[in-house]
Formats: C-alpha cells, structure tokens, sequence
C-alpha cells in the first residue's frame, strides 16, 4: 500500500494490471476514473514491480503481487482479498470510465452482486445444466463487477474461480453463466450496456438523443481508436520512469513501445497508407533488430490460458 494506512472506503474501484501492457491501460483507466468520479478510491493490483509513489495520483492502494501474468484471473476470482472498500467496482484495465458511477454503488444498496448481460451468448458450446444448453441462457460481461464486500460475494467468487479452473477453457464467461444458474438465491441484479458498452454496443445501440449514455467504455481495439490509443501512449511514456532497470529491459516493453508508436503514426490512422506504412515499419524494425510486432497483439493468449490441460472435460460433471 502506498502512503498512510487508510482507513476502510464506504467505495473504492479496483483494477487488475498484470504485464505491462494491461499495467499501461489500468493507469490510464484510473486516470479516466479521477477525472468521471473524483474522489472515488482506486486499487491497483499488478505483477509488475512498481513504485506506488509514482502512481499516487490516480491510486490509493498498489498490490503488488510476485507471480506469473497468467495467473490474473485468479486474481480476478479473488479481488475482494485485495480490497478493502465496502462496496466494489471492477473494470477491466481496457476500459475507459466517463460517467458518474453513484447510480451502480447504489444498486448494492438492495443487491449484493451486480453484473453486466452480453446481448448474445458466446460462441463456446456447453452445457449449462441438463438439457440446457448454454448458448439459451444469458450470459455476463466479466470485465465489470459490482460487488459489496459480504459472504455472498466472495462465496460467487470462489465458485466462479472453481466452475473456471474445472472447465479449462481460455474465457471466463461461460464458467461465470454457470455460478450464476448454481447460486439461486443470490442477490443479482443484472445491468445493461450503460455499465460496459463493448465498441460494438456504442455504434449500434446507443442514440444520443433518446438512451442513457454509456458511463463504462469497453475498447476490444485500441488500434482503431485514435483517442484512446493516444492517451495509452502517453500513459506508456509517463509510467516508464517508475519502472525499475529491470523491468525497462523486458523486450515486452519495447515491443508495447513500438506497437503504440505505430498505432498512433498518422500514415496508420488512413487505411489508404495502413497496410504499406505498416509493411515498412515492419522491415524497418527487422533490420534495425527490434524483432515483428503485432500492432493486434495484446498477449490475449498468455493472459487466458487454460489452467487445466483436461479441456475436453468442459461442463460435465
């Protein structure tokens, strides 16, 4: 924890930052959050080694945990151990914060879980319960979770992290759609888009004139999105000078390095110059031994492998 002892927040936001890439998007995901919402208290929990001091402008709390990136949804499944806020909100660090979130808290005045509905199931077949398949039942966005800090709670969490470890498959939603079905009696209620509008929700589903706009922001491609994939560039290059040496020698950071440079480049932002100007960056860079870079590359693999090599068991019991 960075600064003085705290005492505990009636609410607090939490963010997972596991790599150094998700580091960069959570720093830049609690700055949107100081900005929508100041004074909220904001979490960090990360594996790469830090210096909270540096972050102390849009952190409360830095968790800093030794231990390999592909373990963040374990993390994930256990963020109220890592908390200390009563009633917690948590993003996904790809995301941007841009409305007041005191409605969402006040949900957890009656409701002790609060989850976001995906408006079509995903696109991995399984059972949900006997001659229920799951792609019939609704399914729910992990990347937002509205919890207050009560057994039930945690009682979701573990069993998740439990229906996730047993299934070995590389997402998590479909292990979260069985929690649900397996906990009847919890107290859930189900939001919509307004509380983690994926890109696709924000083009299709939102009228400016007649919804609610969205207060979350869920960005799948920072790569098509100029806004967002300048400020994690500037994010990136102000969060270097509180890495130690040896997390600044991580090829994994030259690698981020340059895939937001080129991202941000103005002959990539036309898709008339994309593909040339991308090819040359390319050749360029294995001349210069800098190694390919994929401006599409988010570790996606590494930051959800299965945790069980038995995938074939899926959802049986």
């Amino acid at each position: 924890m960075n600064g003085a002892e705290r005492s505990r927040p009636e609410r607090e936001a939490v963010i997972i930052g596991y790599g150094f890439e998700y580091l960069v998007m959570a720093v830049n995901c609690a700055r949107s959050i100081r900005t929508s919402n100041p004074g909220l208290a904001t979490t960090l929990v990360t594996n790469v080694p830090v210096d909270p001091a540096a972050l102390a402008d849009v952190f409360d709390r830095v968790v800093v945990r030794d231990e390999p990136t592909d373990r963040n949804r374990l993390v994930k499944t256990s963020i109220l151990d890592h908390t200390v806020g009563g009633r917690v909100l948590y993003v996904d660090a790809d995301s941007e914060v841009v409305g007041d979130l005191d409605p969402a808290f006040r949900l957890l005045d009656r409701f002790d879980v609060g989850l976001k509905a995906h408006a079509v199931p995903v696109n991995k077949p399984f059972e949900l319960a006997p001659g229920v398949p799951g792609g019939t039942f609704t399914h729910f966005h992990g990347g937002m979770l509205l919890l207050r800090d009560v057994p039930a709670a945690r009682d979701l969490l573990a069993h998740w992290q439990r229906r996730m470890l047993e299934s070995g498959l590389s997402r998590d939603q479909p292990a979260l759609a069985r929690t649900v079905y397996d906990l009847p009696e919890l107290r859930l209620i189900v939001v919509g888009p307004v509380w983690s509008a994926d890109e696709w929700e924000v083009e299709r589903l939102f009228d400016a004139d007649k919804h609610e706009a969205p207060r979350i922001r869920h960005y799948a491609r920072p790569h098509l999105d100029v806004a967002v994939a300048e400020r994690l560039r500037t994010t990136l290059e102000r969060l270097l000078p509180a890495l130690p040496e040896t997390v600044l020698a991580d090829p994994d950071v030259a690698r981020v390095r340059e895939k937001y440079r080129r991202i941000t480049h103005p002959l990539f932002r036309s898709r008339l110059t994309r593909r040339v100007y991308l090819a040359a960056a390319h050749r360029l860079g294995l001349l210069g031994g800098r190694g390919a870079v994929d401006v599409l590359d988010r570790r996606s693999i590494a930051q959800g492998r299965p945790y069980t090599r038995d995938a074939g068991r899926l959802w049986q019991d």
